[in-house]
C-alpha cells in the first residue's frame, strides 16, 4: 500500500521527465538571462540556427570544406586555394569531446569533406570570457551549441582507420565558415 501511494505521487514527475525538450533557438542562446538556466554540457533535443534551419537528433548533415586562411608573405596576400597535407577543420574535431579539455581536441583532417553524418546528440556550453574580471561567472556568458555526430558512409580504409565519431564544436561558426552544409 505504501509503495502504491509513493508511485501515485511520483507518476507526474516521471511523466514530465520523459517529455522532449523544446527547440533551442539561436536568439535564446545569446540572451544572458535565458542562458543562465543551462549548465555547461547540458543536453538539448534540437536546435534552430541563426538562419532558421532546424536540426534534430537523427538528422543527416554533410561535412563541408575545411576553412583555408589567407597567408601574408611580405606585402602580398596569398589566398589559400589548395589544401596542404596538414590542413584541418577549425570547428570539426574527431571523437566525442563532451568530457575532455580544449587542448586535447584532435581536429579532423581536410579529406573528410563531403562525408555524411547523423546527429546523435546536442549539448550547450557557455562561451569563454574575454575580459578583465578576476573571477568571471561563466554562466553569465552566451551559449554555443555543439553536436556529436557519427559517420553514415564510412567505407574502405576509413572504415577501419578513420574517424567514425566526430563533434562539431560550434554549429554557428561551422556553418558560417562552410565547414558544415
Amino acid at each position: 500500500m505504501k509503495r502504491n501511494i509513493i508511485m501515485i505521487f511520483c507518476f507526474p514527475l516521471f511523466a514530465l521527465a520523459q517529455m522532449p525538450q523544446e527547440i533551442l533557438q539561436y536568439d535564446q542562446t545569446q540572451d544572458i538571462k535565458f542562458a543562465e538556466q543551462y549548465n555547461t554540457k547540458s543536453e538539448i533535443h534540437s536546435y534552430a540556427t541563426k538562419s532558421g534551419v532546424k536540426i534534430a537528433v537523427g538528422d543527416t548533415l554533410i561535412i563541408g570544406n575545411a576553412f583555408l586562411e589567407s597567408k601574408i608573405i611580405g606585402n602580398f596576400i596569398i589566398q589559400g586555394q589548395q589544401y596542404m597535407q596538414d590542413d584541418v577543420f577549425s570547428y570539426v574535431v574527431a571523437g566525442n569531446t563532451k568530457g575532455i579539455k580544449n587542448k586535447e581536441f584532435r581536429p579532423l583532417p581536410h579529406n573528410y569533406q563531403g562525408l555524411k553524418v547523423v546527429v546523435q546528440s546536442f549539448y550547450v556550453n557557455h562561451e569563454k570570457y574575454h575580459g578583465y574580471k578576476l573571477w568571471p561567472n561563466r554562466k553569465q556568458m552566451p551559449l554555443y551549441v555543439s553536436v556529436f555526430v557519427r559517420s553514415l558512409n564510412n567505407t574502405g580504409f576509413k572504415k577501419f582507420f578513420g574517424y567514425s565519431r566526430m563533434t562539431i564544436l560550434d554549429v554557428e561558426k561551422a556553418l558560417s565558415l562552410g565547414e558544415l552544409n
